[in-house]
């Protein structure tokens, strides 16, 4: 019995020992937060943390939430309804809103709404599958194509046709593998 008791208290130092050190904070509407349905949270290349939620962007700064929202001016968020938002190259960001992809220009503090230089021709945004590397490339699959924007600076190139009766791209990943 006392042998069972010194290895249970053995086993509970070393996890104790083991234990990492984490903070976490709730944050809700009541903090600042446009919508406690939060689709995703990303943070930048910069350290900052974006919730994008039901309603609305929301900046985190460590200390203050700063909240984007869409209204008349061209210069705003597109839609409320925020699905995630990435860094893209410098200091812009891509949002994917419910009403389509805009851009966050960090220096200006406003959203452009001209995002061609991420859509092929003729496509419907909506119907666009969007991906963000960690080398900030653009890649863009429609079901004609899959495309990329190296660094999010130059335009689409297209570096896969879609294979006839093979189905469409539904989503795009990266892998670990370098």
């Amino acid at each position: 019995m006392r042998s069972w008791l010194i290895y249970i208290l053995l086993i509970s130092f070393v996890g104790i020992a083991n234990a990492a050190d984490y903070r976490f904070r709730h944050m809700t509407t009541d903090d600042g937060l446009t919508h406690n349905q939060v689709n995703d949270i990303y943070q930048d290349s910069h350290g900052f943390m974006w919730l994008s939620t039901a309603w609305g962007l929301n900046f985190y700064d460590g200390y203050r939430l700063k909240t984007f929202l869409s209204s008349e001016d061209s210069t705003s968020l597109k839609s409320n309804f925020v699905g995630w938002v990435r860094d893209i190259s410098g200091d812009k960001m891509l949002v994917h809103t419910s009403a389509g992809d805009c851009i966050y220009d960090r220096n200006t503090d406003k959203f452009s709404y001209d995002v061609s230089k991420y859509r092929p021709e003729g496509s419907y945004e909506l119907d666009l599958r969007t991906y963000v590397d960690r080398h900030y490339n653009v890649w863009v699959a429609n079901k004609d194509a899959l495309y990329v924007s190296l660094g999010g600076e130059t335009d689409l190139k297209m570096v896969m046709p879609s294979v006839p009766h093979e189905g469409d791209i539904t989503g795009i990943t990266e892998n670990n593998d370098r």
